[in-house]
């Protein structure tokens, strides 16, 4: 899955408009660098790019998240 800010994605073929699924995002930001986002488990920057190597500021941040903003964001089941 690449990261997408589109949040709520319609059924197929449903002219309503129903969510078909849903992909939470998180952003991070730390006053060391520029802010990432979180979705699906993995971690994105500002512009779509998948990070590999993350910052050493990463753990800190993650670890002040709520136990619900880690699962929605795909860090814990």
């Amino acid at each position: 899955m690449a990261f997408s800010l589109k949040t709520h994605i319609p059924k197929r073929g449903d002219a309503e408009g129903k969510i078909g699924r849903y992909q939470p995002y998180v952003r991070i930001n730390h006053v060391d660098g520029p802010p990432l986002f979180i979705q699906g488990g993995k971690y994105y920057s500002e512009g779509g790019e998948l990070i590999k190597e993350l910052p050493d500021w990463v753990d800190d941040e993650v670890a002040k998240m709520s136990p619900t903003a880690k699962r929605e964001c795909g860090l814990e089941k």
